[in-house]
């Protein structure tokens, strides 16, 4: 049973080569199957039956049972995939599009002002991080890096 199988396999791939449609390889394969069997019932070997070459058998073996070859069908996988490759760059594209100004927001630091004046006014008494240069020459000594962490001089 091991060589029909072995047997049955090769020529359903041969089948796939040749272009040969599913239904017509199922049936093609029954009718062998029962040709193989029949023969080693007999006595026979299955695979002198067949002969050397298995892919030529079976090629053989479809042209005369009057089966019809399909042509496959990569076009139409290949438009298929190409149109789900574009919808899915325009959607992510729309999405990252959609979402940036949400990160910029989230993530954004605010902008300090260039302006100053004499007397300090609300819009400038916002939050200064440790290291802005006001606190920086006197927390930390003139010179210093504009970082607390950096550890090192400017010049």
């Amino acid at each position: 049973m091991d060589t029909i199988d072995r047997l049955l396999g090769e020529a359903d791939q041969a089948w796939r080569g040749y272009g040969v449609g599913s239904a017509d390889r199922a049936a093609l394969a029954a009718d062998l199957r029962l040709d193989l069997r029949a023969a080693a019932a007999d006595g026979g070997d299955p695979a002198q039956l067949i002969g050397g070459d298995v892919a030529g058998f079976a090629r053989r073996l479809a042209d005369e049972a009057g089966v019809r070859r399909v042509r496959g069908d990569y076009g139409r996988i290949l438009g298929t995939a190409l149109i789900g490759a574009v919808l899915g760059v325009v959607l992510g594209y729309g999405l990252l599009m959609a979402a940036y100004p949400a990160f910029v927001r989230m993530i954004d630091i605010p902008a300090r002002s260039t302006y100053r004046s004499s007397s300090p006014s609300p819009s400038t008494t916002a939050y200064r991080p440790p290291w802005s240069s006001r606190e920086r020459s006197s927390r930390y000594g003139p010179g210093y890096a504009t970082c607390p962490g950096s550890g090192g001089r400017l010049s």
